[in-house]
């Protein structure tokens, strides 16, 4: 309960082994920018942190709990952090067989303000419960959660600024991670754009260095991740939500069967992503995402990334629901609600696949796109599309269109020219094929196929 100041490097203010911790004092670590001190240590045995402190410099860590051959419970319920660059905050390790587990009942705000800092490093570890916040802040390449093997978190909020990351799931071992809480990720990214033909497109460079990531998953050499998340995730100033990637035949599955909201964007050249897939990534999406203005609910790229989507979509003014660059999207089930001047609800370009199965919709009003082809994609519709007010169902350059369901233009009221639609525009050698199945209805001030 009282003061315990370090001094030297490689110390430790309390190390136990098999034994129960109780920390309820002040801890400051030693002051050398490279001591790698550790405040509290424990190998087979719980922490419980009710109160007092943990400061420190550069290469520090607060506290470590092990658990090699007994169950480890941390238990923190009060105290604070402030450590310098290069630091973690709680460490936690266990076998695989062994457990350990974090419970946060203290409310605190970790602020990550250095450079290089971790909130929770977790390896084979679950957060069961916590009712803390933690703060990446912008510009500091910090990361609020890294973790490491199977891990299970529940309720931790973490807030991630620009060139900073929320959640970072490793991809160096076949792992699970379930993710149940709040992430909020904003900054920038680099993502450029083009025109084409009226309809802003985005071309397949990607770069991700200066932005704000949620998520961020990885895996390489024969690793298969899989991300689970059920949280709310809140994408704002040039970010990405959640960020899968996958090389040398590693896999990487995205699961997300909670709510992404997303901030408007100022122009599409500053565009949020609520979900990015490169390299071998599968992204399920089973909620809602709502776009906002300027932005990209989702983007595949690369002929193994794929997305398959049975939730709910809406797009706002020149944001795009689905982006597909030589990649796959699978309308499963839901519907995509695209309004607003020159959104589209699913766009594909360089060989690209957009399929709408039995069970998918696609309503488009207000000027808007269905779906867009570009550079031989090819649109499957086995769905339903429906069109009004001025929009257009499908758009097709260089693309091609097979037709097997209902693509409906609605009796609504025309006030002027510009609510007149088209069903299916194609230009440039695109090709449309309308089966035995397939049926078109243009509507007031409709043209079936342009």
């Amino acid at each position: 309960t009282g003061v315990l100041e370090l001094t030297g490097s490689d110390t430790t203010g309390i190390y136990g082994k098999r034994t129960d911790i109780t920390s309820d004092g002040d801890i400051i670590l030693s002051s050398g920018n490279n001591s790698y001190s550790t405040g509290i240590y424990s190998v087979n045995g719980n922490i419980t942190k009710t109160g007092g402190s943990i400061t420190g410099k550069d290469n520090t860590t607060a506290v470590a709990a092990i658990a090699e051959n007994d169950d480890v419970v941390l238990n923190i319920t009060g105290g604070n952090i402030s450590l310098g660059k290069n630091s973690i905050f709680y460490y936690a390790k266990s076998n695989g067989i062994n457990s350990v587990t974090i419970k946060d009942s203290s409310n605190s705000a970790y602020t990550l303000n250095h450079q290089n800092q971790t909130g929770f490093y977790l390896d084979n570890t679950n957060i069961s419960e916590s009712n803390s916040v933690l703060n990446v802040e912008s510009g500091t390449n910090s990361t609020g959660v890294y973790t490491k093997g199977n891990s299970v978190i529940n309720d931790l909020a973490v807030n991630a600024g620009a060139s900073s990351t929320g959640v970072y799931i490793s991809g160096d071992r076949n792992s699970t991670v379930s993710l149940n809480n709040k992430i909020s990720a904003s900054g920038t990214n680099s993502l450029k754009k083009k025109k084409k033909d009226g309809i802003t497109n985005a071309n397949n460079e990607i770069n991700s260095q200066n932005s704000g990531t949620g998520a961020f998953i990885t895996a390489n050499d024969d690793i298969n991740t899989v991300f689970n998340n059920t949280g709310s995730l809140t994408v704002s100033g040039n970010s990405f939500g959640i960020y899968g990637t996958a090389s040398n035949n590693g896999t990487v599955k995205i699961n997300n069967t909670g709510i992404i909201a997303m901030a408007d964007a100022d122009s599409r050249n500053n565009a949020n992503i609520g979900i990015l897939g490169t390299g071998n990534t599968q992204i399920n999406q089973k909620n809602l995402i709502t776009t906002g203005k300027n932005n990209i609910g989702t983007y595949v790229q690369g002929e193994n990334a794929a997305l398959f989507s049975e939730g709910i979509v809406t797009t706002d003014e020149n944001s795009i629901g689905y982006y597909a660059d030589n990649s796959a999207i699978n309308i499963t089930g839901g519907s995509i609600n695209t309004a607003g001047n020159s959104a589209a609800g699913l766009y594909g370009i360089n060989n690209a696949a957009l399929n709408i199965n039995t069970q998918g919709n696609l309503n488009i009003s207000n000027s808007a796109y269905g779906a867009a082809g570009f550079d031989k994609t090819n649109i499957t519709n086995n769905g339903t599309i429906t069109v009004s007010n001025g929009a257009t169902g499908v758009y097709l350059n260089d693309s091609s269109l097979e037709n097997n369901s209902l693509m409906n233009g609605k009796n609504d009221t025309v006030t002027s020219d510009k609510d007149s639609k088209v069903i299916i525009f194609g230009t440039n050698q695109s090709n449309i094929m309308n089966n035995t199945a397939g049926t078109i209805e243009a509507g007031n001030a409709g043209a079936g196929i342009y």
